[in-house]
């Protein structure tokens, strides 16, 4: 689902059947749909996700650290963007 940050909208984009999947399936998934979003432009700032041992290893997957002491929380999509993605585990 995308949410406009600026405006009163939001919209699905895609519909997965996740149950079972590891974490660099999940990864896989996310980076189709924010390459998908970055193409059409996009600008996707900010992934949420609950805290599942298998989103969090789509989240370091993606290049992100949830460790408190170093926390990173960016990673780039496309790999050779400017413009950092966000992710959250709640």
């Amino acid at each position: 689902m995308v949410v406009s940050l600026t405006e009163s909208w939001k919209i699905p984009v895609a519909y997965f059947l996740i149950a079972g999947l590891h974490g660099a399936e999940r990864a896989n998934l996310v980076k189709l749909c924010l390459e998908k979003l970055y193409a059409v432009g996009v600008h996707v700032v900010f992934i949420n996700f609950d805290g599942c041992s298998a989103n969090i290893s789509m989240a370091k997957m993606l290049g992100a650290s949830l460790i408190c002491k170093t926390s990173n929380a960016l990673f780039l999509i496309p790999p050779n963007s400017q413009q950092p993605q966000h992710a959250n585990a709640v």
